[in-house]
């Protein structure tokens, strides 16, 4: 499944819990900025993002819209959120 600039390999499930980590870019068209999503216990990479246009403001407000995300779907599916993330400093 593809949600605006993130694809989807997999379906959040409720019990899960998930590492969302992001390492930025400048976005000046050089080296790419990533958002991996890793599913735990099974440590599956479920989803992810890249780009290299886009700036480190938007990047963060895309780390929270997959957050978010998996909040939203956990909670519809009667589980509790346990959502862990990182960004590269």
């Amino acid at each position: 499944m593809k949600m605006g600039q993130v694809r989807w390999y997999g379906k959040i499930k409720p019990q899960s819990t998930y590492i969302v980590a992001h390492d930025p870019s400048l976005g000046t068209g050089g080296n790419y900025a990533a958002i991996e999503i890793i599913e735990l216990p099974s440590l599956k990479q479920i989803g992810e993002w890249q780009n290299n246009v886009t700036p480190i403001q938007q990047q963060v407000k895309i780390l929270r819209e997959i957050c978010k995300y998996i909040e939203t779907e956990q909670v519809a599916a009667g589980g509790s959120t346990s959502i862990y993330y990182s960004v590269e400093n």
